[in-house]
């Protein structure tokens, strides 16, 4: 089964000698399979929670936002002042 095998052939042109080929295979036979999973999450979805979550992050907006509003309390102060 393994002699007209892409791999096979493959292998053929990859290692030096067919007893490497053949020490190769029986490597392979004799192994413990390994299994491996990779995961990918294609559903997006967003919740209130998480936009919550995200605005409380936004750490440098916030930042911007309170200096905007503090200057915009001391530009009022200063208006009261010079009104009075």
């Amino acid at each position: 089964e393994s002699c007209t095998n892409a791999t096979r052939r493959y292998l053929d042109n990859a290692l030096s000698s067919q007893m490497d080929v053949e020490r190769y295979i029986e490597q392979l036979r004799h192994a413990r399979p390994v299994v491996q999973w990779n995961v990918r999450c294609f559903h997006y979805e967003k919740r209130e929670f998480w936009n919550v979550i995200m605005n409380l992050l936004d750490v440098k907006g916030w930042m911007i936002a309170f200096w905007q509003k503090k200057r915009q309390q001391q530009q009022q102060q200063r208006d009261q002042e010079g009104v009075v």
